[in-house]
């Protein structure tokens, strides 16, 4: 699953990547789109295996699960 704010960078890189990958944009900055991504990533992943988070800042040390939006958005 690819996920970012701009479906075209998302479906270049899935093409690039050479096999099949799941677009899904969404907005991070917005609880709910967090909240439906999640959903997304259960219902076609069964769970999350690995996430690279470029978006905002330094957050607590706890599974990215278990950020609340406001310990996301510091």
């Amino acid at each position: 699953m690819l996920t970012g704010r701009r479906r075209a960078p998302l479906e270049e890189t899935a093409q690039q990547m050479g096999q099949a990958a799941l677009v899904l944009p969404s907005d991070v900055t917005e609880a709910d789109a967090v909240a439906e991504l999640f959903t997304q990533v259960r219902e076609n992943c069964g769970r999350i295996d690995l996430l690279f988070n470029n978006a905002g800042i330094a957050a607590a040390a706890v599974p990215f699960e278990d950020l609340s939006a406001q310990q996301g958005e510091r």
